[in-house]
């Protein structure tokens, strides 16, 4: 696991799953709301732990992209946090169908119903942090990464 904290930022990583795939937990320090980016096999207990030490409030589930290992535990984390679940077009009949990218399934997945589709350079908000979502296609077509200007930080690190 991976911490750090920036001044308005909490960030949490844990690298989960037979191939130590990163889950992230990253969280306004102020406002205590809170996403999970790409929750990994194994990850939704940890997700659930650092968010209650932290005491945020789990707003949304967002995908990178998705390969079965980023989205091992998305039903766990849905049904758990209750939150929306974001991931690009391109990738979305993976989620609903896990498999459907012709990747071999290591684990068994529950299939999800994605909520949002992702636009290329749309603004999101979560608490007082605002990001870009970037439309990075290439490791699946609808691979996405996001950019915290203000922090200088793009999640995943590519």
């Amino acid at each position: 696991m991976i911490s750090s904290i920036i001044a308005t930022m909490i960030i949490e990583i844990f690298p989960s799953g037979p191939f130590d795939t990163n889950a992230l937990l990253i969280g306004c320090a102020s406002t205590k709301e809170a996403i999970i980016i790409d929750p990994s096999h194994n990850s939704k207990d940890k997700l659930l732990k650092k968010s209650l030490e932290h005491q945020l409030q789990v707003k949304k589930i967002y995908l990178t992209h998705s390969h079965w290992d980023h989205i091992a535990d998305l039903a766990k984390c849905k049904n758990y946090f209750k939150s929306p679940i974001y991931v690009h077009e391109l990738d979305a009949e993976n989620v609903k169908n896990p498999g459907a990218d012709g990747l071999p399934l290591f684990i068994p997945i529950e299939p999800v119903m994605p909520d949002y589709y992702f636009v290329d350079r749309e603004s999101h908000k979560i608490g007082n942090l605002e990001f870009k979502v970037l439309h990075t296609p290439g490791h699946s077509p609808g691979s996405v990464c996001f950019y915290f200007e203000k922090e200088n930080r793009v999640h995943p690190h590519r």
